[in-house]
């Protein structure tokens, strides 16, 4: 026996510790796509800024929908809003350095409980709000049989929207609070 004295607990515990701090540690970044530095202490911001000052993908994690919001506030931020052109250009900047083409992210929108009204869950406002911005892909939102009521990115060209189900597994785009 190589730890006859040491609980298995402990032993799990110190082991996914030493793994979680080393995977965060590994991950390059702390800056944005112009070498600005985050505006989030760098203690609770997650060492994989990426793209603008303002959004940060992480691909590292691979939650539901409400574990996504969970995730960003985890590191003192909050699931992405999109309200303009230069919002979605900024995403698609930080998804760009990713390196992660094809993948979906979770952003903060979600139709759960309100059909065919799809809100930020950050102000409770319709997604079109303030200036009816909105970035569905062709064919979306398709709320096939009632189960997608929560929205994505796809890291495509345009990084276009679309509708999903909320217990499918992805990475998350976090924005500053």
């Amino acid at each position: 026996k190589m730890f006859p004295k040491v609980p298995l607990a402990i032993l799990l515990l110190t082991v996914v510790t030493v793994c979680e701090s080393a995977a965060i540690d590994d991950i390059p970044g702390g800056s944005d796509i112009n070498g600005n530095q985050s505006s989030i202490p760098e203690d609770s911001a997650p060492k994989s800024r990426l793209g603008s000052s303002k959004y940060v993908v992480l691909s590292y994690v691979s939650v539901d929908f409400s574990g996504s919001l969970q995730t960003c506030r985890s590191y003192g931020l909050q699931p992405a809003t999109i309200t303009s052109q230069k919002d979605n250009i900024d995403v698609q900047d930080a998804l760009a350095m990713s390196n992660t083409y094809g993948s979906s992210y979770w952003i903060g929108a979600t139709n759960l409980g309100r059909p065919n009204n799809y809100l930020w869950i950050t102000s409770n406002r319709p997604i079109w709000y303030p200036n009816g911005y909105l970035n569905w892909a062709v064919g979306q939102p398709n709320n096939v049989f009632g189960t997608t009521n929560c929205v994505a990115v796809q890291n495509l060209i345009g990084a276009p929207w679309i509708a999903t189900n909320c217990a499918f597994r992805m990475g998350v785009i976090c924005q500053d609070v």
